[in-house]
């Protein structure tokens, strides 16, 4: 969604309608004092939305540990973990996907036909002798090996897995033309898992840089199927 148009452009409205690092603070203060667990949301919806998108992209990046929050603020006496998960699913996420849901059908349904998004089927040609090409290449080639060299990749399996995927992906590059589905689904997948499991240091660089680098190359909507 970030990377799409209208979408992109909806949510980052949302969260620019309020401070959300500063709200998030706020939280992280009242967590570590030990302070009643009492949210106070924003009373505009979009602000309230917002920070509720500040909120998950928190837990996703792993700046705010979901599990300190949630036994903070939705623990109901007698509560374990999964009860804790299921409390939040309810009580938050799926209002937020409710509300989401709503803002976005009500931006997509104004934009202009050249926002939409792009079809699924697209088909690029691929110059390669460009720079952006060579430049994509490089990246890809570069997270490749730094992959490969790392000692610190515990699971073995997966780092077969993630290598054979940029592999594949590397092959499609080579064509003249190349299906944008096919190449996010070679490439796309491994870089997203990649940025998770390492949240710093010169891997997470790399695919942030070979992201940035496909993106120039294949356009916005390289990405698709995620």
């Amino acid at each position: 969604m970030d990377h799409e148009n209208p979408l992109g452009r909806a949510s980052s409205d949302l969260e620019n309608a309020v401070d959300g690092q500063k709200w998030l603070d706020g939280v992280i203060e009242k967590i570590r004092s030990g302070s009643p667990g009492e949210l106070t949301w924003p009373l505009p919806l979009n602000e309230r939305m917002g920070a509720q998108l500040s909120l998950f992209r928190s837990f996703s990046d792993q700046t705010m540990d979901p599990a300190g929050f949630g036994f903070h603020f939705f623990r109901r006496q007698g509560d374990d973990f999964d009860a804790v998960v299921s409390n939040i699913n309810s009580q938050l996420f799926s209002s937020l996907s409710r509300d989401l849901r709503r803002y976005i059908l009500r931006i997509a349904a104004s934009a202009e036909p050249q926002d939409h998004i792009p079809a699924s089927d697209r088909i690029v040609r691929i110059d390669h002798n460009s720079q952006s090409y060579n430049a994509a290449i490089e990246a890809v080639d570069r997270l490749e090996e730094l992959i490969r060299q790392a000692n610190d990749y515990e699971d073995l399996e997966d780092k077969e897995q993630r290598l054979a995927e940029i592999s594949a992906g590397r092959r499609l590059l080579q064509a003249v033309r190349v299906r944008v589905a096919a190449a996010a689904q070679a490439l796309a997948a491994p870089i997203r898992s990649l940025l998770a499991r390492f949240g710093t240091g010169l891997i997470n660089q790399a695919a942030h840089d070979a992201w940035d680098k496909l993106t120039t190359l294949l356009g916005s909507g390289w990405h698709w199927p995620f």
